[in-house]
């Protein structure tokens, strides 16, 4: 059966429709976030608002007021009117109240505390009095006279005849003396209302505290349905309305922008097993304290919308939700082949290619093609590693290629190595039985040798050439050669031990000595090795190595620049000097025996 394989460009195309899926999320997600910032920045403006047409309303309804008595005071001190003449005065003040709806009664009080004025009636009456005023506009003064300004000043809020007051006074000045002071009067009835039809939705009620303490305004809706005069300037527990009774233990739920910017409070409660949301914000002028401001609602009037958000984020969380996980399970999927090519791609960089397991086939075109090339690679490389060693190819590579291959000379210690009799062991024994001992005894000369940090160089026949120094650099590669020279005759000594049938002895010659190394062939045919007249010293050692102990299963000669470059020597022998050939100066000798 045929193995169907898919195009990677396909995979990818689905991944992005994928992305695309989890942007569009991500993008519901941010949309509804915003949304819900959008829906909260409105409510705080719309609620700003809201709360800035009462304070208007309650400005419209008092401003005005303030203004009527700095005129009644303006005309007393210019000099147009005296307040000796009390007909004079009973005509404008009378004049202020059919002017304006809102003032209950205008007076004058002097400094012994007498008072005259006009007032307004239940019945809508204007009456005048003087010294002693009708029961119902009988008013406390709270008024220092001699501590008022210049300007109005409202002060607390009076009770009489079941009616509650807002007043403002003014001081009277005559030709720069205090003389007394004018004061008017508005009933708190005449600002219900004016709240009432600005909040004609049965759904808002909107109130009036003076300092969190009474309620003095009302509209008598929502949770309260008719409010009575005589409720007024009572304690919020006994005004009558649940939600305003609740106000002290309410939570605040305002965001950082409304209060900073707006200097507006949402507070939550709880009134009659309903939650309820209340909007306020301070004001000053009007009253001997602050007063306060507010409206609250039912919360179940404004949850439609909140649940609309909360269901256009859950939406959203579920489809970013999927959308990750899908593209989580795809991208796994790809990236699984993707991790086998890198963890053998990092085997073939530290040139393990014994560990390196074939890759399987896959189903996707451009992967399957990936797998084939890199197993065909592995053969390629493993089969190239036979000719060239892999310790080699690991320093040229780690040290940079070109720079360390281009050739120098250099001070290295070398060491040749080869087999006696070798031709008589040829004869003995058949083509496969040669090869396979070889291949033995140069593993052990290899493994020495590397253990050693040295680089094995070449295979010559029988022998063996190998230097230390480079291409790394060793200040203790005499040391080095020889440690590796003595490991090399004692497991070789081990070897004939354990095998007779295949034993072999090895001559090996140790030379410190100025080289050339680096790369030497031509096209595409190049060798790392080392040349010079220090090779061919080394070489000449090992073969000196038959006339020092011919019976011996491993003989080692060291020259006297191996020595003297060497800290640890007294494992050797000096066997004085030679001559050699090719050489006109003798060479000292120093030699180890293996039996």
């Amino acid at each position: 059966m045929k193995l169907r394989r898919f195009s990677l460009t396909a995979i990818v195309g689905v991944g992005f429709g994928l992305l695309v899926a989890v942007c569009g999320g991500a993008v519901l997600f941010t949309s509804v976030t915003a949304n819900i910032k959008n829906t909260r920045d409105l409510l705080d403006s719309t609620a700003h608002l809201s709360l800035m047409s009462i304070e208007n309303i309650i400005s419209a309804s008092f401003d005005p007021i303030s203004e009527a008595v700095m005129e009644i005071r303006d005309f007393v001190e210019d000099g147009e009117i005296y307040l000796s003449d009390e007909h004079q005065v009973s005509e404008l003040m009378s004049g202020v109240l059919l002017g304006n709806r809102n003032i209950e009664w205008v007076t004058f009080t002097d400094l012994e505390g007498r008072t005259w004025g006009v007032g307004r009636k239940k019945n809508e009456e204007i009456v005048s009095f003087a010294g002693q005023a009708p029961r119902e506009l009988q008013l406390r003064n709270f008024f220092s006279v001699q501590g008022l300004s210049g300007k109005p000043q409202w002060g607390r809020l009076l009770r009489s005849d079941g009616r509650i007051f807002a007043n403002v006074s003014v001081p009277v000045h005559y030709h720069e003396t205090l003389i007394g002071h004018i004061t008017a009067g508005v009933s708190m009835e005449h600002l219900s209302k004016a709240l009432m039809e600005f909040g004609a939705d049965t759904n808002l009620t909107t109130f009036v505290l003076n300092d969190r303490r009474s309620v003095i305004a009302h509209t008598g809706n929502g949770a309260l349905d008719d409010v009575e005069d005589t409720r007024l300037l009572t304690p919020l527990d006994q005004f009558g309305d649940p939600v305003l009774a609740a106000l002290p233990s309410a939570q605040s739920v305002a965001t950082q922008r409304s209060q900073s910017r707006f200097g507006l409070d949402v507070l939550q409660v709880k009134a009659n097993d309903e939650g309820y949301i209340i909007l306020t914000r301070e004001i000053e002028g009007f009253g001997y304290r602050k007063w306060i401001v507010g409206q609250y609602i039912a919360e179940n009037t404004v949850g439609d919308e909140i649940r609309r958000l909360a269901k256009s984020a859950l939406i959203g969380g579920v489809i970013l939700l999927f959308s990750a996980l899908l593209a989580l399970f795809i991208g796994r999927r790809v990236a699984e082949p993707l991790g086998e090519i890198a963890e053998r791609a990092s085997h073939i960089g530290r040139l393990d290619f014994d560990n390196i397991k074939p890759m399987e086939r896959s189903v996707i075109l451009e992967l399957d093609k990936v797998a084939t090339m890199i197993n065909s690679s592995v053969e390629g490389l493993k089969a190239m590693s036979m000719y060239v060693p892999r310790t080699l190819v690991s320093k040229l590579l780690s040290r940079g290629l070109e720079q360390t291959t281009c050739p120098r000379e250099a001070e290295l210690t070398i060491l040749f190595t080869d087999i006696a009799e070798f031709t008589s062991i040829s004869e003995r024994h058949s083509a496969g039985e040669v090869a396979q001992m070889l291949n033995d005894h140069f593993a052990i000369l290899v493994k020495a040798i590397e253990d050693e940090g040295g680089t094995v160089d070449k295979f010559l026949g029988d022998g063996l050439l190998a230097f230390w120094g480079a291409p790394d650099e060793q200040e203790d590669h005499a040391d080095a050669g020889l440690r590796a020279a003595r490991t090399i005759a004692q497991a070789v000594a081990a070897h004939n031990k354990a095998k007779p049938d295949k034993a072999l002895k090895v001559r090996i010659g140790v030379h410190t000595g100025p080289v050339i190394v680096g790369n030497v062939g031509g096209q595409d045919r190049w060798n790392y090795t080392v040349i010079g007249d220090a090779v061919n010293v080394t070489n000449r050692l090992q073969g000196l190595g038959k006339g020092v102990a011919p019976q011996a299963e491993a003989v080692i000669l060291a020259s006297g620049e191996t020595i003297q470059h060497a800290t640890q020597t007294d494992w050797l022998q000096n066997h004085g000097e030679r001559s050699i050939r090719g050489r006109g100066a003798p060479v000292e000798i120093w030699a180890y025996v293996e039996e």
